[in-house]
C-alpha cells in the first residue's frame, strides 16, 4: 500500500492526511482521481445488488444515532452510566464505519496494477490485445525487466577457457556511438537453448553459446535498451607476432607429440612437428620443431 501511494505522490495525486501503508479516505480519492484522468470509471467493491451501499449507509446512520444519544445523557447531566455507555456505543459505531469505509468504495485491484523497482523498464512481450478476454490467456500477460541496464554478450563454448571473471571488456554501440568500459562479472556454464522468455530455441543470436554477464565502469546510455552492441576483450596477448593455424589442423601422436601437415609445393604433404601456446576465435599459436613453417604455408584441417 505505501508503493501504491508512493506511486500517486508521483503522479501528483496527494494521499497526505493517510498513514503511509494505510488506505484511507485521502488514498481513495487519489484512486478515484487516476483512473477518471484516463478515462475510466474506477472500480468499487459495490455489489450489484447495492446491499454494501445499504450496510454503509447503516453505519452511518448507527453512528448519527449514537452522537444523539450521547448528546442527551449530557443534557439530562446523568450521574449513572449514560454518559458513559453512550460514549462507548458512540465509539463502537465509529470503528465500525471506519472499518466498513476502508473496504468499501473504489478501490486499485491487484490485477491492474505493476509495481516496478527500478527504472528504466521495458516490456519484452505483450500476450493480449485491446478486447481480448483473459479467460481465453494461458502464461502471463506481460513479460518486462527493470532496473539497471544490464550487458550480456555471448561466448562460443569452444572459447570459454579464455574469459573469466573479472576480464576487461570494451563495450562499444555501432549505432550511437557510446563506448565504455567494463568487466566480466558472470560466465554461464552451459550454453542459452532459447532467447530470455522463449520456450524453444530460435533464431537468437547468442542459442547455442555461453552467457557473458559485463558489469559496465560507468551508467550506460538509456539509448541503450534494447540495442545490440559489441563486447571485446583481451583475454592476453603474445609479446610479439606469432604463428597461428586453425585448431583443426593440430593433431596429436600417440607418443603425445603434436603436429600439424602442410602442403609443400609439389604437393607433397609434411609433417610438421609443433609446440602450442595461445589460443583463441578457433586459432592457435605454433611453434615449429625443427622444420620450417611460414606465413602463407597451406596445412590440412579435418583430418
Amino acid at each position: 500500500m505505501a508503493m501504491l501511494q508512493a506511486a500517486l505522490q508521483s503522479m501528483g495525486l496527494s494521499t497526505n492526511g493517510d498513514t503511509d501503508g494505510h488506505f484511507g479516505a485521502k488514498t481513495k480519492n487519489a484512486v478515484r482521481q487516476l483512473y477518471e484522468r484516463s478515462g475510466f470509471q474506477p472500480p468499487t467493491t459495490a455489489s450489484a445488488d447495492g446491499s454494501q451501499g445499504d450496510t454503509l449507509q447503516g453505519a452511518n446512520e448507527a453512528v448519527v444515532h449514537a452522537e444523539r444519544q450521547l448528546r442527551d445523557a449530557r443534557e439530562a447531566a446523568d450521574s449513572g452510566h449514560a454518559v458513559a455507555d453512550a460514549t462507548e456505543d458512540l465509539l463502537a459505531a465509529k470503528k465500525r464505519l471506519s472499518e466498513l469505509d476502508a473496504r468499501t468504495g473504489e478501490m486499485m485491484p491487484a490485477s491492474e496494477v505493476i509495481f516496478v523497482p527500478a527504472f528504466p523498464a521495458t516490456a519484452h512481450k505483450v500476450s493480449v490485445q485491446a478486447g481480448d478476454k483473459l479467460d481465453d490467456i494461458d502464461g502471463p500477460l506481460l513479460t518486462l525487466s527493470a532496473g539497471e541496464l544490464q550487458v550480456v554478450g555471448g561466448l562460443e563454448p569452444a572459447d570459454r577457457a579464455l574469459v573469466r571473471t573479472g576480464l576487461a571488456v570494451d563495450i562499444d554501440s555501432d549505432v550511437t556511438g557510446f563506448h565504455t568500459t567494463g568487466k566480466v562479472s558472470a560466465v554461464a556454464e552451459t550454453p542459452d537453448l532459447a532467447p530470455p522468455g522463449e520456450e524453444e530455441a530460435g533464431d537468437d543470436a547468442m542459442a547455442g553459446q555461453l552467457a557473458v554477464t559485463v558489469t559496465p565502469d560507468t551508467e550506460l546510455d538509456p539509448e541503450l535498451l534494447g540495442q545490440d552492441i559489441r563486447l571485446t576483450a583481451r583475454s592476453a596477448a603474445s609479446a610479439k607476432e606469432v604463428h597461428a593455424v586453425p585448431l583443426a589442423a593440430v593433431t596429436s601422436s600417440a607418443d603425445g607429440r603434436t603436429y600439424v601437415t602442410k602442403i609443400v609445393p609439389n604437393g607433397q604433404r609434411v609433417r610438421v612437428e609443433i609446440r602450442t601456446g595461445a589460443s583463441g576465435d578457433g586459432m592457435v599459436e605454433v611453434d615449429p620443431v625443427g622444420q620450417a613453417l611460414g606465413v602463407g604455408d597451406l596445412v590440412v584441417t579435418g583430418e
